[in-house]
């Protein structure tokens, strides 16, 4: 998608992915290989709970019988994961849907 947006299609067509590489960095100085992983895959972000020690001003506005057990409180988080190319993941779909770790 990048050689794309540098060149035009009828530039493109007919080349591979390699040969699309090797256009940018010839005539656009830039090299697939020095790019981050999130700008050759994209980002991934996933809502994971945690747990929280909430402060004690928020733990005074709860109702007596409903403050959590030490203050602690499960909350959702969105965080962003490195994410591997899929195919190299022996388990791309509990990753992606159960939060499973990375192997």
């Amino acid at each position: 998608m990048l050689a794309q947006s540098l060149f035009s299609h009828k530039q493109l067509q007919g080349l591979s992915c390699d040969q699309m590489k090797s256009k940018m960095l010839i005539e656009k100085g830039i090299n697939w290989n020095n790019l981050s992983s999130t700008n050759k895959q994209g980002s991934f972000f996933r809502k994971e709970k945690i747990e929280v020690q909430l402060e004690k001003e928020k733990l005074e506005k709860i109702y007596v019988d409903k403050k959590p057990y030490n203050g602690r409180v499960i909350r959702g988080k969105i965080i962003e994961i490195n994410m591997p190319i899929f195919q190299n993941l022996a388990n791309p779909i509990k990753v992606i849907f159960n939060g499973s770790q990375l192997c």
